[in-house]
């Protein structure tokens, strides 16, 4: 075996939490006297045999026995990994009893989020890797900053016009049939929420910019990328400069005719195929058996206006495979 790596299960995406990681001396793996060594020691051993190892010291904090952890649940998609049995670990209790006033109540959903998140990140480290106790705060915010984007998105449905968008909305912005294509690159004004026309990924990307997540600063960085994309090589240049800016961690495809097929989280970017395919907001929430998105297009219903909908109905409209990834704000 080779060595196995040391990090701190810190939200990539939270700047406090990594400026408190870099902070935080390492802890040395391996040894049964600190949290992360009595985690191996359970995942190695089981509860009862780690509990009896340590002679059941209830006076150091440090070594209690975790009765369910979310380590315990590693190499299952988050997706799959139910309610119940979130709430059984002793991380959703810690998150759950974290907030104090003036602090707002942690929501379950948020809790739930947030391991879900976690579960993800541990799933996505390389083989071997030891982690350090979990940052539950960051993980928290980072829950509740994905959350805040489908909630925008939520809010806007039945608002909005879909216009499409083509190298020569690119090449000629001022005169985009796109209100964010001009805001961005044609020197106009912030959209109304109510009236904007825009596409898909420019739906997705104001949700975001209205939930404090992006900055009009790094909206026009992104588009000015893939102008210069699309002046360099052409084709679907622009949209594949989008795809590539908004992505973070690792690819995931949900195919609904299998069983316990990943399925995406709130606040994950789907897309059908690639992004100049179709782009949409994941809600997190399953309706009658299909996954449900926010999305911006004319199919399933015909429909203009930002709108409801499910994965399996748009794919009645369009083709596969369904990807999904947590955005990079």
């Amino acid at each position: 075996m080779g060595r196995s790596a040391l990090t701190h299960a810190t939200p990539s995406g939270d700047r406090r939490a990594r400026a408190a990681e870099r902070t935080t001396p390492p802890r040395r793996a391996g040894t049964a006297t600190g949290l992360t060594g009595v985690l191996a020691l359970q995942r190695a051993a089981g509860n009862a045999a780690t509990a009896t190892l340590l002679g059941r010291d209830r006076r150091d904090p440090a070594v209690r026995v975790q009765r369910s952890a979310i380590a315990d649940h590693m190499k299952t998609d988050p997706s799959q990994v139910t309610d119940a049995q979130l709430d059984a670990t002793d991380e959703f209790k810690a998150l759950m009893a974290s907030a104090k006033p003036p602090a707002p109540k942690v929501k379950a959903e948020e809790a739930r989020l947030a391991l879900r998140l976690l579960l993800r990140y541990l799933n996505e480290l390389a083989p071997g890797t030891v982690f350090a106790p979990h940052d539950l705060d960051g993980w928290l915010r980072l829950a509740r900053s994905r959350s805040a984007v489908a909630a925008k998105a939520e809010g806007a449905v039945g608002t909005g016009e879909w216009v499409p968008l083509s190298p020569v909305d690119v090449r000629g912005p001022t005169t985009s049939g796109s209100d964010f294509m001009k805001w961005m690159l044609g020197g106009g004004a912030v959209p109304a929420v109510a009236t904007v026309k825009g596409n898909c990924w420019e739906m997705v990307m104001f949700s975001a910019f209205r939930a404090g997540q992006i900055t009009e600063d790094r909206m026009r960085e992104i588009y000015t990328k893939g102008q210069a994309a699309d002046k360099a090589r052409g084709g679907f240049a622009f949209p594949e400069t989008i795809e590539a800016e908004l992505r973070s961690g690792a690819e995931y495809v949900y195919d609904p005719a299998k069983a316990g097929s990943p399925r995406p989280l709130r606040g994950d970017i789907v897309i059908f195929k690639t992004a100049a395919g179709h782009v949409a907001l994941a809600t997190g929430k399953t309706v009658g058996g299909e996954v449900e998105i926010i999305s911006h297009w004319g199919p399933p219903h015909h429909n203009l206006k930002i709108e409801t909908t499910t994965i399996e109905e748009l794919l009645k409209s369009t083709t596969g495979p369904v990807k999904f990834w947590s955005p990079r704000w």
